[in-house]
């Protein structure tokens, strides 16, 4: 917010999520690791921008899952933040520092907002970096049966981690809609996560 009260752009978050951040070789890199038998992905420039690279899934059934791209994009001194959204038709690729959990440090760290005080809002399914965004010391909504297919089985290889290792099983910071998209429902769970939390002290 400048002087006069308006908001404005952070400079400072542009600068920060630059960091290592190479568009022209993931972009390249990720075109051939993913097209190297059958044309799987196209780039969709209708929807990619300076930090974000953007492609359309032909085939989920051919695509590599986001940790095997990861290991493959570090090996080649690539590091970014993989997303693959809208029901497994698109990968979305940005910085490192610029996916949605790291923005939530950002605004702690860098603007001193409490994590604590946060609400994230997801459905029981989504893009396959939503388990980022459920552990953590903020408070997470899930809304039940507002979608029908998420993307997160596109997220591991066999043999790697679990969701049991990053998303706790129980949490007073973790709390459940059961009516859909209703404001009514919304600020009810709103307020029973606030209570849990005080209660358990968090």
């Amino acid at each position: 917010m400048d002087a006069d009260g308006k908001l404005r752009a952070d400079q400072d978050y542009a600068t920060h999520i630059d960091y290592r951040w190479g568009y022209d070789g993931v972009k390249r890199t990720i075109s051939k690791m993913m097209n190297s038998r059958d044309k799987t992905v196209v780039e969709d420039s209708t929807a990619s921008n300076a930090h974000c690279v953007s492609f359309l899934i032909k085939s989920s059934e051919q695509v590599r899952p986001v940790d095997e791209l990861r290991q493959k994009l570090r090996m080649r001194g690539l590091r970014c933040h993989l997303m693959y959204c809208r029901n497994s038709t698109r990968l979305q690729v940005v910085p490192l520092l610029a996916s949605r959990s790291q923005a939530l440090r950002y605004l702690f760290v860098r603007w001193g907002m409490s994590v604590m005080n946060m609400y994230v809002i997801l459905g029981e399914k989504g893009d396959s970096d939503r388990e980022e965004l459920i552990s953590g010391s903020h408070k997470t909504v899930i809304m039940k049966g507002i979608v029908e297919k998420g993307s997160e089985e596109l997220l591991r290889t066999a043999g790697s981690y679990q969701r049991e290792d990053i998303v706790p099983g129980e949490s007073p910071l973790i709390v459940y809609t059961n009516e859909g998209i209703r404001s009514e429902e919304i600020m009810k769970v709103l307020k029973e996560a606030s209570k849990a939390a005080a209660a358990s002290g968090m």
